[in-house]
């Protein structure tokens, strides 16, 4: 396209890693506050820990939605979570 042009050098850079405030803003910008909230009200009700301090259904209830309702909403951040942590 351009024939004229010529390159001169070619260089490759690593890109650094995130810090935990870039991890922190690219995870919350790609959550709604619906996945947000289920995957932290997990979190703090223990939803994850073994044994569960608490099951999806009390979370749920908690929220104020249905099970698979906030079963949907937790495996989508939970998706997303994953996805910004691995695909970097």
């Amino acid at each position: 396209m351009y024939p004229d042009v010529r390159v001169v050098a070619q260089r490759e850079r690593e890109k650094p890693e995130p810090t935990v405030t870039e991890f922190r803003t690219t995870l919350d910008e790609s959550l709604t506050d619906c996945q947000w909230a289920a995957l932290e009200t997990a979190y703090l009700a223990g939803f994850f820990e073994w044994p569960r301090n608490s099951t999806g259904e009390d979370v749920a209830a908690s929220l104020g939605v249905s099970p698979p309702t906030f079963h949907q909403h937790l495996r989508r951040a939970q998706s997303k979570l994953l996805g910004t942590f691995f695909d970097r």
